[in-house]
């Protein structure tokens, strides 16, 4: 039995933490199996994602926020001033926060904004309503992403991704974890499996040779790579 120490650190520096290769400091031979016994990532995960749910459409023209971390506060503070920059919309307060109960009280008169849009799922609006207008109130779900996904060439068990509603191009990668997201951010979360599940990587007597191993850490919602990772570490039991 041999532990796997893996530091996002320690990687090929031609990579990066979301898409990592690591060079072992000695090929490992015969490996038959490995289990996963514990896995810890910084949360410096963006809740607005180019591409994915940053861009509200709007009657003014679309309003495109920058990827970050937003808070309840700062998102409706970036909305109302984006806003204001649009063709029709003006100066003025057209969202408002409820921080009691994570409301968002919208005020747009004859304007108008898109249940269409990206961030519509975010901002809780009808996606079955192309033009939203007037006052009415939706709430605010800024918890995103909500589980994330490494997945490792050298390390596959047999598992795979599928997605529900969607066909995403990377429901190929075969997932070692996949670890909801319970931690603040910018704080520190540690993953350990309650059910320590092996995985075979060759089953015959000359086993698995292991010189280097590459990771990717992806939202496993829509399949987008988490670019914005900052560092992570696992320790593996190979066997």
């Amino acid at each position: 039995m041999t532990f796997l120490h893996i530091d996002s650190r320690h990687r090929r520096r031609t990579t990066s933490p979301h898409n990592a290769i690591f060079d072992l400091s000695r090929p490992m031979q015969r490996i038959q199996t490995a289990r996963l016994k514990s896995l810890v990532f910084v949360n410096s995960i963006d809740n607005i994602s180019e591409g994915w749910n940053d861009t509200l459409l709007t009657s003014g023209g679309p309003v495109v926020l920058a990827p970050y971390f937003y808070t309840a506060t700062e998102l409706v503070e970036v909305l109302n001033a984006n806003l204001s920059l649009t063709a029709s919309y003006g100066a003025g307060t057209w969202v408002s926060l409820d921080p009691n109960n994570n409301r968002l009280n919208w005020t747009l008169g004859t304007n108008t904004i898109s249940g269409y849009s990206s961030m519509g799922e975010l901002l809780g609006l009808p996606n079955a309503n192309a033009a939203l207008t007037g006052s009415f109130t939706t709430t605010l779900h800024l918890a995103r992403p909500l589980y994330v996904s490494w997945s490792c060439n050298e390390l596959r068990g047999g598992a795979g991704n599928i997605h529900a509603g969607h066909t995403d191009p990377k429901d190929s990668l075969q997932p070692l974890c996949v670890i909801p997201v319970t931690s603040g951010y910018l704080e520190q979360q540690v993953y350990e499996p309650t059910v320590e599940r092996a995985l075979v990587l060759d089953s015959s007597r000359n086993g698995a040779t292991l010189s280097s191993l590459n990771f990717r850490v992806v939202d496993p919602a829509n399949g987008r790579d988490l670019t914005e990772l900052a560092s992570w570490g696992a320790v593996f039991e190979l066997n």
